[in-house]
């Protein structure tokens, strides 16, 4: 009896260190260690400007110059026609590009797409006349990684465009687009520069620029960008991370970044009002070029 107790004894110290070398010599697990899960990597410069390119558009905005001297008899003398202009044999007196920021709210855009005379050079010779006025004559747009404008219709009423030049279009999108982060205090984040392609001279040649920083937004929503920004910016966008309801990492909107007294300022995305718009007239052009109906 005793005899069989030893051999039983003997039998399930075999099969417990049979056992425990199966778990510990398994496949792909070195001998003494456990699996942890991988740790999430921080995304680089490229990764997040892939992520914002997909929510942008390009603007294109358009613009005639009116003579409010001179109004044209319509058809059978009946009403009256406008007399419109455009400049060096062109339908257009100028053509201004901008950005549009896909969002939840809707698109985000600035005062070129509202006042794009403004940043035409083309344009200060009539600004301070009273003859010409400039009119938005056609707007279109395209995806960032597209080339064929759409047509786009949008109310670009001055009076809705922000102190602080941005304009808000209110509208239903389709992903992909932004969401947007209302925290305030202490974030870490990407500048993410939209600037003119120095390389191109097409209106809508943009390129990006990207540096990683740290802001302090007040409780206005307002932080102080330290250092410069590029050459030829056209847009800044204040891009963070924050983590989904299925866990996964994105990149949400958090400011835009304006210059505002010689410094750089970042801004919460926020409607806000304005006290009305510039009126600027024009005058004497030899350059302009009637507009046939």
């Amino acid at each position: 009896m005793k005899r069989y107790n030893y051999l039983l004894l003997f039998a399930l110290a075999f099969c417990c260190t049979s056992m425990k070398a199966q778990v510990t010599d398994f496949p792909g697990l070195k001998r003494g260690t456990t699996s942890t899960p991988a740790k999430k990597t921080a995304p680089n410069d490229a990764a997040v400007e892939n992520n914002v390119r997909n929510c942008l558009i390009i603007i294109q905005q358009n613009y005639q110059l009116e003579d409010i001297t001179q109004e044209k008899k319509g058809p059978l003398g009946i009403g009256k026609t406008k007399s419109l202009f455009g400049r060096g044999g062109n339908k257009f007196f100028g053509t201004i590009c901008t950005i549009g920021v896909k969002t939840e709210k809707g698109y985000y855009t600035d005062g070129r797409a509202v006042l794009p005379w403004l940043y035409d050079p083309n344009y200060g010779e009539y600004r301070n006349r009273n003859q010409y006025l400039p009119v938005i004559s056609e707007t279109n747009y395209h995806a960032w990684n597209e080339q064929k404008y759409k047509k786009f219709v949008f109310n670009n009423d001055p009076g809705k465009l922000g102190k602080d030049s941005i304009l808000l279009i209110s509208t239903k999108l389709s992903d992909p687009k932004l969401l947007i982060d209302p925290k305030t205090g202490d974030l870490k984040g990407w500048i993410v520069w939209v600037v003119k392609d120095s390389k191109a001279t097409e209106p809508d040649a943009f390129a990006f620029s990207t540096q990683a920083t740290e802001l302090k937004f007040d409780s206005s929503g307002t932080a102080e960008l330290k250092g410069s920004a590029p050459q030829q910016v056209i847009y800044g966008l204040f891009v963070t991370q924050q983590e989904n309801k299925r866990g996964q990492s994105i990149n949400v909107l958090s400011g835009f970044a304006l210059k505002s007294n010689g410094k750089w300022l970042v801004r919460k995305p926020a409607m806000a009002s304005a006290n009305g718009t510039k009126t600027i007239n024009s005058a004497n052009p030899d350059e302009l070029t009637p507009v046939k109906k």
